[in-house]
C-alpha cells in the first residue's frame, strides 16, 4: 500500500552508545587477531631455530632478524585486519560482527549493502575521524541522522537492523 520513497534510509538511525560498543567489540576480535599472529610468528621461529639465527646463543633473547619478521608479519596483520575486516563484512553482510551482535546495519542512501569502494572510503573516514580527537565519532551524538564524519565521507548511514524470522521465530 504505502511505498519508502526511493533515497530514503529505512530503519531507526542508530545511536552513540550502541555504536560504540558494536566498535570496541569489533577492536577487541581484530586484537585477538593480531596477538594471535605475533604469538604464531614467535612460535614458528622458535621451531625453526636454525643455527641460532633467530635466538641469540642463551635462546631466550630474541635477534633482529627475529625482531625484523614479527614486526613485518604483524604490520602486514594490522593492515589485512584494520582494513580488509570491516570492509569485506560491511560489503559481504552489511554488518561486522560487532554490528551483528549490536543488531546494527551499515546501509547507502538507499537502504542497501554497499559496495567496496564505498567501505573502503569509510575506512579511511575512520582514521580521519579519530584523528582529531575522535571528534567525527563524537559527531554521531550531535548529528540529526547519527551520522559520524566517516558516514558523511562515505554517504553511509548506521541502523537498527534485526533480521525477519520465519513463521516459528527461528
Amino acid at each position: 500500500m504505502f511505498q519508502t520513497p526511493p533515497n530514503v534510509v529505512t530503519g531507526q538511525h542508530a545511536g552513540f552508545a550502541s555504536r560504540f560498543c558494536a566498535f570496541a567489540t569489533d577492536l577487541i576480535l581484530i586484537n585477538f587477531a593480531l596477538l594471535f599472529a605475533t604469538a604464531a610468528v614467535g612460535m614458528v621461529l622458535r621451531y625453526f631455530n636454525f643455527g641460532n639465527i633467530f635466538f641469540n646463543r642463551g635462546g631466550d633473547e630474541p635477534t633482529e632478524l627475529a625482531n625484523i619478521i614479527v614486526r613485518v608479519v604483524s604490520a602486514g596483520v594490522f593492515l589485512l585486519t584494520y582494513f580488509v575486516y570491516p570492509i569485506f563484512f560491511w560489503v559481504v553482510l552489511g554488518q561486522t560482527p560487532g554490528k551483528i551482535l549490536m543488531g546494527l546495519r551499515v546501509t547507502s542512501r538507499d537502504g542497501q549493502r554497499i559496495g567496496v569502494g564505498r567501505a573502503f572510503l569509510r575506512v579511511i573516514g575512520y582514521w580521519i575521524s579519530a584523528i582529531v580527537f575522535f571528534l567525527g565519532f563524537l559527531w554521531i551524538l550531535f548529528d540529526a541522522q547519527r551520522q559520524g564524519w566517516h558516514d558523511k565521507i562515505a554517504s553511509t548511514y548506521v541502523i537498527y537492523y534485526r533480521p525477519q524470522r520465519g513463521r516459528l521465530g527461528l
